[in-house]
């Protein structure tokens, strides 16, 4: 998976924007590849960007392709003029997908793009604030020297519930679908619910999720 999503409304946005003037990011025991002092320490500040970002990835319909059960590793990013991230792959440990939701507005820096290799041919992107790129984490990716100015982005990485990834695509297609359809979520009786086609893929969905994500919720 790659894609390019909106994901914070214009409150969420603002709300973050007034936090990341009081981030810290002097810390220098935890550096990255290619870049000097660009982590915020997970403050409360640090930590109230997150849970927004978090709170709206919740909300967004790619979710259900990812079946997400927890995110709990995150970390907020500053590049500077200078500043780059040179060609890595994350750690699988830290999730299935990683979503790197940009704060900064695309005019406010020069490059920085992210740069993903998912086959031979790269990929780039330089997403406006408030969107965000997820892909399947261990895709091969970089990010452009930052020419001018400063690029600020809070990375996510999502644990999915489902460890098949084939049956994690057909399980997306499938809530998607659902989530799509119109019908009652209310039957008088079993024999109303049985003719109504919401209600028989629900019933699917529910067994599939059972055996393949018992942690989607």
């Amino acid at each position: 998976m790659i894609e390019r999503i909106k994901l914070l409304n214009p409150e969420e946005l603002a709300a973050i924007r007034s936090l990341i003037p009081l981030l810290d990011f002097s810390a220098t025991e935890s550096l990255h590849v290619g870049q000097n002092n660009t982590e915020a320490v997970k403050d409360e500040n640090a930590m109230a960007i997150a849970q927004t970002a978090a709170t709206a990835f919740g909300r967004h319909p790619v979710r259900l392709y990812c079946q997400t059960s927890v995110i709990e590793n995150w970390i907020i990013s500053k590049t500077e003029a200078g500043q780059e991230f040179l060609p890595h792959h994350d750690n699988p440990r830290l999730g299935h997908f990683s979503v790197s939701l940009y704060l900064s507005d695309s005019e406010s820096y020069e490059g920085g793009e992210i740069c993903l290799m998912p086959n031979d041919e790269e990929i780039k992107f330089k997403p406006e604030a408030g969107e965000a790129v997820i892909y399947d984490t261990g895709v091969p990716h970089r990010v452009s020297r930052v020419e001018s100015g400063t690029r600020v982005v809070c990375i996510l990485w999502i644990k999915s519930a489902c460890l098949d990834p084939a049956m994690r695509t057909t399980l997306g297609h499938l809530l998607t679908a659902h989530n799509m359809m119109e019908g009652s979520n209310k039957w008088s009786s079993f024999e109303e619910a049985k003719q109504d086609p919401k209600f028989v893929l629900g019933l699917g969905l529910s067994r599939l999720l059972s055996q393949y994500a018992p942690g989607y919720n």
